[in-house]
């Protein structure tokens, strides 16, 4: 799609009405036809010019027009009627645009928003019910997951900016739910065609962001490359992706392997043999796990490691899922999410933690899963705009004791598996009835499809959250009766600064102009949670 200002009709009909005793009709009619593709459109784009600026990239799509006019056709005069037709179909044009909004004309901000959204709605089923994406018409009679891929490499230049947006307005993770494993392929190589640069620094780049995306299993390997494309081209906007491509391969394929191993001191050893060169050995653990993998995998190990022994284990501990651990690191960071401790408090005087070793009773491994589980309701607490950010969130990590964000399959594995119920029961004195506009806000299954539930287990999950909302609410003078959207930008949203040591999380939460409230309301203090066992955690306000 072009950048620049283009006046395109796809449909153009005229309807001629003319003296019943006209000596010419047809020969009248061709003429005015073309006038119209010689001289009406040239007079309605210069019409155009002033309002719409040849650099403005924005896509204006209109339903239809209808221009009543009446013209001179004398041989003298028919020529001067295609100025002021054009003028008046300029003129047509714009009070369309002026109202855009009514049903008659939409604009998207660029080429790339259109089709963004036109993807977007692809997933969600509801795009062909739509006018404007007459452009996609060929698309048609192609199953949904091959037509979304088509359409946005189409566009070829424009399809990693397609895939960049999606990612930034939390729109990338219906689209891959959509689509079926070798469209997910076809999409990432048509995004990163092959090229003979080395990964470079794309490896240790992508090491950085492993553990803040929410991978699959190891088995989802294409939807996984285009989620580490994702973040890394939106994360490092400079220089291109000149060995992005090879560095996402060989670390997809990594994990591949090294998750496989058992135990997991195994993946350990594999990769300490391929720094070392040692081709041999590493090929005879994998034989001893039943693996195999081609010889470009030992090289890539040894260029990505640059030969250094003490890679592997960085490495070993970032990919494999079995080397996380619990507890908490040394660290500090910043985050937007901050004020996700600000509702410890509210936790506690509910016991969810209680009601949350409740619900993971039924699964498999219940601490791992109770504190999965505490980390989802703390990202539903958040409301669903913020799923994206939140889900990989080291606030949100550190808040629930995690050390690393689960694959998104483990987690849609142990919500289905929780007894929501059991958590109800615990809760019942606090829960209130459903309410649909709340529920919806809390409906993380809209960014992450995968972790969509059954009606009633959704529900349940979102009044926890709603109560939670309400409790923190409830201890702020004059606020009880806040929504929880307001609750989020006044109290819980702006740039935080964590810092974690042993047995202790400092918070110093970002500066609001109702700060005092939260002051007020003590929120500024020291407390401790029921599943951070020996931590105590200090609330630190902007200027303490």
């Amino acid at each position: 799609m072009s950048s620049e200002a283009v006046l395109t009709i796809r449909s153009w009909r005229n309807l001629y009405t003319v003296a019943p005793d006209h000596p010419a009709p047809e020969e009248l009619r061709g003429r005015l036809d073309a006038l119209v593709e010689r001289d009406v459109l040239d007079a309605c784009r210069r019409c155009l010019a002033p309002f719409i600026a040849e650099s403005d990239p924005s896509v204006w799509l209109i339903r239809s027009l209808v221009v009543d006019l009446a013209i001179d056709t004398s041989p003298y005069s028919i020529e001067k009627a295609a100025g002021s037709w054009g003028e008046q179909l300029a003129r047509e044009i714009r009070d369309v645009l002026d109202g855009c909004g009514s049903g008659a004309a939409i604009r998207f901000e660029n080429p790339v928003s259109y089709v963004a959204q036109w993807a977007r709605d692809m997933a969600s089923g509801c795009a062909w019910e739509q006018w404007y994406y007459s452009e996609f018409d060929s698309l048609r009679s192609l199953p949904r997951s091959a037509a979304i891929v088509e359409g946005i490499l189409r566009e070829k230049q424009d399809a990693p900016a397609i895939l960049l947006q999606l990612y930034a307005r939390g729109g990338l993770e219906p689209i891959l739910a959509a689509l079926s494993g070798g469209d997910a392929r076809r999409l990432f190589h048509g995004l990163l065609p092959p090229d003979a640069a080395a990964p470079g620094q794309w490896v240790a780049r992508l090491l950085t962001l492993w553990n803040r995306i929410p991978l699959s299993f190891a088995s989802d390997s294409a939807s996984d490359a285009i989620r580490l494309f994702a973040a890394a081209a939106s994360e490092w906007t400079a220089g291109g992706f000149a060995g992005l491509r090879s560095a996402i391969d060989g670390l997809v394929e990594l994990r591949r392997v090294v998750s496989s191993m058992h135990p997991p001191q195994m993946a350990h050893e594999f990769l300490e043999a391929s720094v070392k060169r040692d081709y041999e050995a590493a090929r005879r653990i994998l034989r001893s796990n039943h693996l195999s993998a081609a010889n470009w995998l030992f090289d890539f190990v040894n260029r990505a490691s640059d030969a250094d022994p003490a890679w592997a284990g960085f490495a070993a501990s970032v990919i494999d899922p079995a080397a996380a651990h619990g507890g908490t690191r040394e660290e500090s960071f910043l985050t937007e999410l901050g004020g996700i401790f600000l509702l410890g408090p509210a936790w506690s005087a509910l016991k969810i933690a209680e009601a949350l070793r409740a619900a993971a009773a039924t699964c498999p491994r219940p601490e791992h899963a109770e504190a999965i589980l505490c980390h989802l309701l703390a990202v539903r607490c958040l409301g669903w705009p913020r799923t994206s950010l939140a889900i990989s969130d080291p606030a949100l990590l550190a808040f629930a004791a995690l050390a690393a964000a689960p694959p998104l399959g483990e987690m849609a594995e142990i919500l289905a598996a929780a007894d929501h119920d059991a958590a109800l029961r615990i809760l019942e004195q606090e829960i209130e009835p459903a309410d649909g506009d709340a529920l919806e806000y809390f409906a993380i299954g809209r960014v992450f499809p995968e972790l969509q539930l059954a009606e009633g287990a959704e529900s349940a999950w979102s009044r926890i959250a709603s109560a939670v909302l309400s409790k923190f609410a409830r201890g702020l003078p004059g606020f009880s009766r806040s929504s929880p959207e307001y609750i989020f930008q006044n109290f819980l949203w702006g740039t935080s600064s964590v810092r974690t040591t042993a047995g202790r999380i400092e918070v110093r939460l970002a500066y609001s102009p109702l700060a005092v409230v939260l002051r007020i309301g003590g929120a500024y203090r020291r407390i401790t949670l029921p599943w951070q066992e020996g931590i105590e955690i200090c609330l630190l306000g902007p200027a303490d």
